[in-house]
């Protein structure tokens, strides 16, 4: 399970977008959900980004926008090496976790459209999407899917 800070996204006809928290930050020119991710990850640095429970001992543990923003390079620099290029397709199987933000953005990075799964349909609409949308690699989240 993982939660994002409150952050509210508001966006001009301009693509100059403005992240607020308490006070406005101007992140510049903004195209893309992948400039958006490193334009975060630079102006909020080590500011806690995306978190989760642990169910045993209900901590909570924090990924900063910094290390989701290094992870998603790393990501995308893997799919890249793997062959994946500008309008591929990256599929995705999993549920809500930090591993799909980072599989998101990482896609992004690279230029890749995210097919996005969840683990609650079936192995056959995933085999059904997966087809149609001709999508070159596909993250999982557990081996047994």
């Amino acid at each position: 399970m993982f939660s994002f800070n409150r952050l509210n996204f508001k966006a001009t006809a301009v693509t100059k977008v403005v992240l607020t928290q308490n006070k406005k930050l101007m992140l510049g020119e903004v195209r893309t959900l992948h400039e958006l991710g490193v334009a975060a990850g630079r102006v909020f640095g080590n500011r806690p980004s995306i978190g989760w429970k642990c169910a045993k001992t209900g901590a909570w543990t924090w990924t900063s926008f910094a290390e989701r923003a290094a992870k998603a390079r790393q990501c995308a620099r893997g799919l890249e090496s793997m062959g994946v290029r500008l309008g591929d397709r990256v599929a995705v199987i999993s549920k809500n976790r930090e591993e799909w933000v980072t599989a998101a953005y990482g896609c992004y990075g690279a230029g890749a459209a995210l097919v996005p799964m969840y683990e609650q349909q079936t192995p056959k609409d995933w085999e059904f999407i997966l087809r149609d949308s001709g999508a070159k690699v596909l993250f999982v989240s557990r081996r047994d899917l």
